[in-house]
């Protein structure tokens, strides 16, 4: 090659710049059909893919992601610079908050001028629902034994939006008897579900749980469940009774035993047997017809007597041929022939008693046993403790007797029992009979002090202090006359009276003092000191309070303090409540004198002018 000789060898090139025409592929947006939609419904996802380079876009492709779940990719074409394509992705929607994320190019299939901007990522809101079963009724409404019941469960969806599908399941006494396949339920509505159950005797618990499999995801998952309780009505065998022919046997008498069998229950009784047991020992049986219910059938039996006590029990429906409401009462156990202490009843009078009345108790005892009670007492016992018993020497048998007894009411709730034979000399039939109680609650007033006032500031030492009392009776019954004592710094003051006062009703005294020293004072206000009346409590009838005076002369002017006294004082009280009655004994005197000179002076000037004339 030549070479050139210039004159700048150092401008000989020149650089310039250019970019090639390149895609830029970004997500522009995520949207979602329906826009208001349920847990289980069909979403459609329309995502939008922009070209937003100088160049067109090759073929590439979009995936979308839900969660950690992917979705999958669906193909795009060619994209020319500044154009928008759509694809859409179909998804069944789940309860609560998710992540939605698209991304375009994610192979980078094309290139791009921008590299890090081809995803986009919304949040996605299914609103939940809430399954509850919101009742559970039957028919026949009065089901009876045997009879096939037909439970309706009412499942309803009180939440925001429509729930999935989901499983209710049915249990009596916590055995699951069926279940139900649900489907979805729109947001405030209700689905009804039914199962069957063949009723029996006793009390039982019906339950539904809606989602028990827990696969419907809901805002509440502590609710879904109902609990009821529903007795079958059934006839209900009872014995009512077992009495016998005579009392006191000889051992080698026959003695008949009378049974009464009741129907106790709500529906008819199939025909059964009656049994009687003499010491454990099977003597018999008899048929019991159909029975209605309420009706009683009375039956009869035999037995000649042996030495000593017996026991006699009766059984309806041994055989346990009757399904019956309750299975657990068939049977009555006496002891023959033996005494049975027991109170056929207690009366008091006055009926309505107040503090102070004397109250008087009858009780009427009865041997109701078949044999001669021997010599016991009778306790009268007031609140568990006895205040007096009565010597009874005998009782026959079928014999009663009556006792009576007093007590003088005081305030409060009361427990008034008498009780047969406490000391246990009796050997009875029945041992767990023989007391009855009978309770009051005898009302009473209860005085208390309220408050205690002053007027507002701190007074001077040498003012008069002006004290407003309330006295309250907060008791349940009338308040008669009762005294208030006042007392200043330990020293009594003064005392007054109020009337009587109604329950809940108040009163108010006022009395007043002057203070000797500065500083603080306590006041103490006693109602009712003395307890002349009879109240409900008897401890809350003070009150205490503190106040102080303002100094206003100077300490050597000031007066010492008294001595701590707590007994009344004889110094003047300024304004006492009940002010002291006046002695006129000395005027009524003075004017009797008065009367006796002014007679006698008028005689004699009489006894003058007539001696004149």
């Amino acid at each position: 090659h030549a070479v050139i000789t210039e004159s700048d060898e150092t401008n000989n090139e020149k650089i310039v710049t250019f970019s090639p025409s390149l895609a830029d592929l970004i997500v522009q947006d995520i949207t979602w059909s329906p826009t208001e939609l349920s847990v289980g419904d069909k979403v459609t996802f329309t995502v939008t893919v922009k070209n937003q380079g100088i160049g067109n876009a090759a073929e590439s492709s979009v995936n979308l992601r839900i969660d950690s779940f992917y979705m999958g990719y669906r193909a795009l074409e060619g994209i020319d610079a500044g154009d928008t394509t759509g694809v859409t992705f179909t998804w069944r929607a789940e309860a609560g908050s998710h992540q939605i994320k698209a991304m375009v190019n994610p192979k980078d299939e094309v290139a791009e001028s921008d590299e890090a901007n081809n995803e986009k990522i919304i949040t996605f809101l299914t609103p939940p629902s809430d399954l509850i079963i919101e009742q559970i009724t039957w028919t026949p409404p009065e089901p009876i034994i045997g009879d096939t019941v037909t439970f309706t469960v009412t499942v309803k969806n009180q939440g925001e939006a429509g729930s999935d599908y989901a499983h209710v399941a049915y249990y009596i006494d916590d055995n699951r008897v069926s279940s139900n396949y649900i489907n979805p339920i729109s947001a405030n509505a209700t689905d009804n579900q039914t199962f069957t159950w063949a009723a029996i005797a006793g009390e039982h618990v019906i339950k539904a749980f809606v989602d028990y499999t827990e696969v419907v995801a809901e805002s509440d998952e502590t609710n879904n469940e109902k609990v009821i309780t529903l007795v079958p009505i059934g006839p209900d065998l009872i014995i009512e009774s077992i009495d016998w022919s005579h009392n006191d046997p000889s051992a080698g008498e026959t003695v008949t035993f009378t049974v009464t069998v009741k129907n106790d229950g709500g529906s008819r009784a199939d025909a059964s047997l009656v049994y009687i047991y003499i010491d454990n020992n099977p003597r018999g049986y008899q048929d019991i017809p159909d029975m209605d219910p309420g009706t009683r059938v009375i039956r009869t039996f035999d037995w000649k007597v042996t030495l000593g006590s017996h026991a006699i029990k009766a059984v309806a429906d041994d055989s346990n041929l009757v399904a019956e409401s309750n299975e657990i009462n068939n049977e009555t156990l006496i002891a023959y022939p033996m005494p049975d202490l027991n109170f056929e009843a207690m009366i008091w009078s006055p009926i309505n008693p107040s503090i102070g009345d004397k109250v008087i108790l009858t009780a009427y005892l009865k041997n109701k046993g078949s044999l001669r009670a021997g010599g016991f007492q009778i306790y009268f016992y007031v609140d568990d403790e006895a205040v007096n018993y009565q010597d009874i020497p005998q009782l026959d048998a079928g014999a009663r007797v009556t006792s009576t007894f007093e007590w003088d009411a005081t305030a409060g709730p009361h427990t008034l029992t008498v009780f047969a034979d406490g000391a246990n000399v009796v050997s009875e039939g029945v041992e767990s009979n023989n007391g009855e109680t009978v309770a009051f609650s005898i009302p009473a007033p209860d005085l208390i002090i309220e408050s205690i006032t002053w007027p507002s500031g701190e007074p001077s030492a040498s003012d008069n202090v002006v004290f407003t009392v309330t006295v309250r009776n907060q008791g349940d019954a009338k308040a008669r006359y009762s005294s208030v004592n006042y007392y200043v710094d330990g020293q009594y003051l003064a005392s007054g009276q109020i009337n009587s006062l109604e329950p809940d009703a108040e009163t108010e005294e006022i009395f007043s003092t002057w203070m000797s020293q500065a500083g603080p004072h306590t006041i103490r206000v006693v109602i009712d000191e003395e307890n002349q009346v009879p109240e409900s409590n008897e401890v809350n009838n003070e009150k205490v309070v503190t106040f102080s005076t303002e100094n206003t002369t100077s300490a050597a002017e000031q007066a010492p303090a008294p001595a701590p006294d707590t007994k009344p004082r004889q110094g003047p009280a300024p304004l006492p409540l009940t002010p002291p009655e006046k002695d006129y004994k000395t005027e009524i005197f003075f004017g009797i004198v008065v009367v006796i000179l002014a007679v006698t002076l008028t005689l004699s000037l009489l006894r003058e002018l007539r001696r004149r004339k």
